[in-house]
Order: structure tokens, then C-alpha cells, then sequence
């Protein structure tokens, strides 16, 4: 890992870190992450080849192919547009809960 990759894990992990430290994140029985910043939480697994395909398959934007990600990661509790229309402090953690999944 080199210096650039070891800061952008650093500043996830500081993000993940504090949202569990304030309730925002946890983790279920299958360590799973769970998002409970919304009105129905939020449960995201680990990504699946179809997963990729599908936001390969995206077009637009990179944020348009995140929200797409998080939407299947989240086996249909929450949508793109769920995504889209959060704070910019709830997408945050749910952005580097994706990037963790990514890495």
C-alpha cells in the first residue's frame, strides 16, 4: 500500500470510526453495516459480481454509479434516489462504507 493509498484509508476510517462513535453506524450479527441516520436503517452487504455489472452498466456520472452501488448494496431498502436526496453528513458515511467495500 503505498502513501497515497494509506491516507484515503485513514480518512474512511476516520469516518466510519466517528459514525459508530455517534450512533450513526453499526454493526448486525453478520457484521454487516447498518446505516440508522434514516427513517428505516440501512443495512449494506457485501458487494457480488452482479453488483459491479450493474453499476458498470450506469451511465452518467461517478456519483450516479456510487448511488447505483449503495442502492444494491442495500438488496432494495433504499434507492438511488434515497441517496441522492441525503444530507451531505449521512451520505458521507454511506459513501465510505461503499469505498471500504470497493478497496
Amino acid at each position: 500500500m503505498d502513501d497515497d493509498d494509506r491516507a484515503g484509508h485513514e480518512a474512511i476510517k476516520h469516518i466510519i470510526v466517528r459514525a459508530v462513535m455517534k450512533g450513526d453506524l453499526s454493526f448486525n450479527e453478520k457484521s454487516q453495516p447498518v446505516f440508522n441516520k434514516t427513517e428505516t436503517p440501512i443495512t449494506f452487504r457485501e458487494p457480488k459480481g452482479a453488483d459491479l455489472l450493474q453499476m458498470d452498466s450506469v451511465g452518467g456520472g461517478g456519483n450516479q454509479r456510487v448511488f447505483t452501488g449503495l442502492a444494491a448494496l442495500s438488496d432494495g431498502v433504499a434507492t438511488s434516489k434515497t441517496f441522492a436526496n441525503m444530507p451531505q453528513s449521512s451520505l458521507k458515511v454511506c459513501k465510505a462504507v461503499f469505498q471500504l467495500f470497493m478497496a
